[in-house]
């Protein structure tokens, strides 16, 4: 048989691909009332959605969770994580990876006291979230906000806040260190001088901390750094990651950061200087604190807000990058809000930014994470009347393809397919980050199983018998009915 060259590759996904919408899992939580500021987490066995909720306007808001332990299919009802008598906002929330306990922090506002301290707890239950231990009070006075949460391999508990007075001139980035799984947190550090200081996020990576918050000291505003290779015993002086030199330093807003694959760690920002709003992303390393040039991820779906960043595991590929954020669109004559994904090999450039979900009002909170298998999972807050909701979604980044995607298996190396012959797929985002093996036969037909882990592969729409799929390779069988085609329309 004669070998077929793949003319062409088009990206059509699964039910739980993004390629055109996310797979939405509806409203969550409670039904009525404002819930804000969604965090999303997932350990072994469940999916976790902690925010602020408050049942009417006169009443303070509280920090709840919902659970799913199918998946994301099916939620529980709304639990309070602990009752307080001041106003819970702005939750963090981070997992352990051996036990899936759950460390929460947010801000405590005392209102008659004008003050709001960083407050945290922990689950008793390990990943159930069903019961927390009494909250601990992180923060000394002021008026601290915004807190930020990482954990690292060895499970110390990493805070950051901004904290000061009540003008926006008097504000610090704050620092706290838990080494006994969140029974005791160390005195609260200063990591900036007193000024126009906002929004900091921490990322670990090995044994490297880094922090970042938005510096608008100066006009424009900037980016600023800090870095600790001790646990956060000692920081380095703050520097700007890019001044008036880099994209005129552009006012940063909505700051979001996460680790990437060996050394690095990548932010995102919202540029505000550019109409419409756009949303930036900028890799940095962790051990040399050397920063690369910003990549603008999109610029053209409407005004940009509340970017989030999620990595997903590799899976022997490169690691799958993905920006999510909310961007403002009309809708016939009427203003909407909807949910833009990009994805990346690595953070090297985005590709094909695309409206995955329409929310109508939305109010500007967005959580999303990824789990083991590379699913994305989104929560966003959409207003209905006086009310505002959580909506949530799951999906994955769009497949993508090397140039010579279709091989022969047994050279690695000749591009095309034999029909009727083995044959593999490189790509991107393909399959479960994992890995799976496929039965030769299906057991009630007695055919080639072509269809594994949500993954079908089809060659001119003829279904091909899968072997092995996985995030970054399938292994197949060209299907015997394209003997003939000088060329073949592949489908995953």
């Amino acid at each position: 048989m004669h070998r077929v060259t793949v003319a062409a590759v088009l990206i059509v996904g699964a039910c739980l691909s993004c390629a055109q919408s996310l797979s939405p899992g509806g409203p969550i939580g409670p039904s009525s009332g404002n819930a804000r500021g969604p965090q999303l987490v997932i350990t072994a066995s469940r999916v976790h959605v902690i925010f602020s909720y408050a049942p009417q306007v006169d009443v303070p808001p509280q920090v709840f969770i919902v659970s799913s332990s199918n998946g994301g299919k099916d939620f529980s009802n709304s639990r309070q994580i602990a009752a307080t008598g001041g106003s819970s906002t702005t939750p963090a929330v981070v997992a352990s990876p051996r036990t899936g306990t759950l460390y929460v922090a947010w801000a405590e506002a005392d209102v008659q006291q004008e003050t709001s301290r960083i407050f945290f707890a922990k689950s008793t239950d390990f990943d159930q979230g069903s019961s927390f231990a009494s909250p601990l009070t992180v923060s000394a006075s002021g008026i601290a906000v915004a807190p930020r949460i990482a954990l690292d391999s060895d499970e110390n508990i990493y805070l950051v806040w901004e904290s000061g007075g009540d003008s926006i001139l008097q504000r610090q980035v704050f620092f706290a260190r838990s080494s006994d799984f969140g029974i005791s947190f160390t005195p609260e550090k200063a990591l900036s001088d007193v000024g126009s200081i906002f929004r900091p996020n921490i990322v670990c990576v090995g044994q490297s901390l880094s922090v970042i918050w938005e510096d608008q000291r100066q006009q424009p505003a900037s980016v600023a750094y800090a870095q600790s290779g001790d646990r956060g015993d000692h920081f380095s002086a703050p520097v700007a990651v890019f001044g008036t030199s880099a994209l005129a330093a552009p006012r940063q807003n909505g700051l979001s950061s996460d680790a990437l694959s060996g050394s690095s760690f990548g932010f995102l920002f919202q540029n505000t200087s550019t109409y419409p709003d756009q949303v930036w992303f900028v890799r940095a390393d962790a051990k040399t604190t050397t920063f690369q040039t910003p990549v603008a991820v999109d610029g053209v779906n409407g005004a940009a807000s509340a970017p989030v960043l999620i990595t997903s595991p590799s899976g022997g590929a490169p690691q799958s990058v993905a920006v999510s954020w909310l961007g403002n669109y009309v809708s016939g004559a009427t203003p909407a809000s909807g949910l833009i994904l990009s994805c990346s090999d690595s953070g090297s450039a985005f590709h094909d930014p695309r409206l995955v979900a329409s929310l109508g009002a939305a109010s500007g909170d967005l959580g999303a994470t990824a789990d083991a298998n590379g699913v994305l999972h989104f929560v966003a807050v959409q207003a209905v009347d006086q009310d505002s909701r959580l909506l949530y979604f799951q999906g994955r980044c769009p497949p993508r393809f090397q140039p010579t995607a279709v091989v022969d298996a047994g050279s690695q190396q000749v591009p095309g397919a034999v029909p009727g012959s083995l044959a593999v797929l490189y790509g991107a985002e393909l399959g479960p980050a994992a890995g799976a093996s496929v039965a030769a036969l299906d057991d009630k037909t007695g055919r080639l199983i072509s269809s594994a882990s949500d993954v079908t592969v089809t060659f001119d729409g003829v279904p091909a018998p899968l072997f092995y799929v996985s995030r970054g390779e399938i292994v197949l069988q060209a299907p015997v009915e394209i003997s003939g085609k000088p060329s073949s329309i592949v489908v995953v």
